[in-house]
């Protein structure tokens, strides 16, 4: 794990999917709101949702290829007495494991049911091996998770229990809103950092990136663009070349150093964009200069 990973790590996507599998499971309400999401004629309000199991880490082999999965979130439902069958891959910082959700479809059409459904649920854009019929972001489940916590009695346990997932939903999806003033919180700064650099990656709908954080940089690799994009420190903090500047290092079709602006700069601008209304046009410029030095020249 890099230095300045330790903010974010793997292991929430099984604790943020158990809760999702929970608030499912405990609440019909909750449920149906979130099968509107998996399925959009489940929308009906007449419309009869039977849960039947729900699991965690469910177990299944690939026949084909004797491949052993787990499928984050499994669901057995009927819905006005047909059978649904549902698959659910949760994401926050990992990548899709190998052929995953060939594996995953693959196990799915050989299964029995009137509907099966393939859905995937992550922070940011992923280039998957097959198509899921849904793609929702944690994002998505924010406003379903504050009507329940708006319908729910005061001071009751079910009230609590939704408030802190719609706490930890914030947490999860925190989104780019500017750079504090002043520099007093290393652990804000470096994830403020990170929302800045996802933000303009997914303003140029990069959809496959890895972590690249070093000792000398905040950065991702993105393969498909064959370059590193982020914030590039110095070796020893002394006597820097390239001082706390946003780079893209592109690797192919020829290496390439190109200078975008220096963190300084991103952070004051940043802050006036914001004071006019203008953060996301300010994103969006600064996307569009990493985009055309992605180009070849």
């Amino acid at each position: 794990m890099s230095d300045f990973k330790l903010f974010e790590t793997w292991y929430h996507e099984n604790f943020s999917s158990s809760l999702l599998a929970f608030a499912v499971r405990q609440s019909p309400n909750f449920s149906r709101r979130v099968f509107a999401l998996l399925c959009p004629k489940i929308s009906d309000p007449s419309a009869e949702i039977t849960i039947r199991k729900i699991e965690r880490e469910y177990p299944f082999e690939v026949s084909e290829s004797k491949r052993r999965r787990r499928a984050d979130i499994y669901i057995e439902a009927a819905v006005d007495g047909k059978s649904l069958l549902c698959l659910i891959e949760a994401k926050i910082q990992s990548g899709e494991q190998e052929r995953q959700l060939i594996d995953d479809r693959t196990w799915l059409e050989s299964q029995v049911a009137d509907e099966k459904i393939l859905a995937t649920i992550s922070k940011y854009p992923i280039a998957w091996s097959a198509k899921p019929d849904v793609e929702l972001r944690w994002a998505d489940l924010a406003p379903l998770v504050m009507q329940m916590e708006e319908y729910s009695s005061p001071g009751s346990f079910e009230k609590s229990f939704w408030s802190q997932f719609r706490d930890h939903l914030g947490e999860v999806m925190a989104t780019f809103q500017g750079f504090s003033l002043g520099f007093w919180n290393v652990h804000r700064l470096m994830q403020e950092i990170d929302l800045f650099l996802h933000a303009v990656l997914d303003e140029i709908g990069a959809t496959k990136l890895y972590d690249d954080w070093r000792k000398d940089r905040a950065a991702y690799w993105l393969p498909n663009e064959r370059a590193t994009v982020g914030f590039y420190w110095w070796e020893n903090w002394g006597d820097p070349s390239s001082e706390n500047t946003l780079l893209v290092l592109r690797d192919k079709p020829d290496k390439k150093r190109i200078p975008i602006a220096s963190l300084q700069e991103i952070v004051t601008e940043c802050a006036a964009a914001k004071q006019h209304g203008g953060l996301d046009q300010y994103i969006a410029k600064i996307a569009s200069q990493i985009r055309k030095a992605l180009e070849p020249t």
